[in-house]
């Protein structure tokens, strides 16, 4: 497995993608059409309509109960959550440079992007007033979603494998159903977490400073998160 490198930017830099892919797959969402690509854990599809988040749930046999994850970077954190408290942001500002991760937050009812929100997806990617966010997922999806932001829309997303049966780590591992239902798909090689056990993304909730999935850089994030609870507690018998 590769560990996650120090980086300021993106962790799956694609020179491939030329603006004229970034540009076609823009269209695709903005029509309401499903979009094949690679993140940097595994081949994901994302949409924005209620079309693309059915198609989402159909093709891979998902159970409506499971949430999907909105795909975004820090600036749609900012708009779409509310904030949380300065340790937890202070430690995500640092940890985003260093890895990829999803976190769970509670919505900011008043953002423009969550009243935007069709009531389907709603209801389908978010669950008890909050949201996931996939943040430093590759350099296409958060290009894409960057664009769909600036037009008040959220991009939504899951993982191009059936339910269960990990993540697909290359273009070719991708089943044929969701490659023929995509309005636009790209081969973008093989991803840059390759795990023997195909791993999803880690997901952290920022609320409780907690892991509440296991995925990439598990091990990283949770002993990143055990220094920082011992800080805390540290603090709060000091003052």
């Amino acid at each position: 497995m590769r560990e996650a490198r120090i980086a300021s930017q993106s962790l799956d830099l694609d020179e491939s993608c030329d603006p004229a892919i970034v540009d076609e797959a823009a269209r695709t969402l903005e029509r309401g059409g499903l979009v094949l690509l690679r993140t940097v854990v595994g081949y994901g599809i994302v949409g924005t309509s209620d079309d693309a988040i059915a198609a989402m749930y159909e093709l891979k046999g998902r159970p409506l109960t499971n949430p999907l994850i909105v795909v975004g970077n820090i600036d749609l954190f900012d708009a779409l959550t509310k904030p949380v408290e300065k340790t937890a942001r202070d430690w995500l500002d640092r940890i985003v440079t260093r890895t990829t991760l999803a976190v769970v937050n509670d919505i900011d009812t008043e953002s423009s992007l969550f009243r935007n929100m069709s009531d389907v997806a709603k209801s389908q990617a978010t669950r008890d007033g909050s949201v996931a966010i996939f943040l430093n997922t590759g350099w296409l999806p958060e290009q894409l979603a960057k664009r769909m932001a600036e037009k008040g829309r959220v991009l939504f997303g899951t993982s191009a494998n059936a339910t269960g049966q990990g993540n697909s780590q290359c273009f070719e591992e991708v089943p044929d159903a969701i490659r023929r239902a995509a309005d636009f798909s790209f081969d973008q090689g093989e991803v840059f977490y390759r795990t023997l056990d195909k791993l999803a993304t880690t997901i952290v909730d920022l609320r409780t400073m907690t892991i509440s999935r296991i995925g990439v850089s598990a091990a990283m994030l949770m002993q990143d998160l055990r220094k920082l609870h011992v800080q805390m507690s540290h603090s709060a018998n000091t003052n």
